[in-house]
């Protein structure tokens, strides 16, 4: 599930430092991509506060190196 969340994060990292420009239907997907994850960490029954920060320390850290 995080490694679904990179995807948006690149694109975020891509606007802020590039002033990049994303068409309607890419945000459309991103965000539908953004809902899916959404759905699948609320129903998720194993969730902790430990593996959540590491699932952004990682998210983060891995778009961060590939942009």
């Amino acid at each position: 599930i995080a490694k679904l969340s990179m995807i948006p994060v690149s694109c975020l990292l891509e606007v802020v430092l590039d002033n990049m420009r994303y068409s309607r239907g890419t945000k459309l997907s991103i965000l539908v991509v953004l809902l899916g994850v959404g759905v699948c960490t609320v129903t998720d029954v194993s969730v902790n506060a430990k593996g959540f920060v590491a699932a952004i320390i990682a998210v983060w850290s891995t778009s961060l190196q590939q942009y």
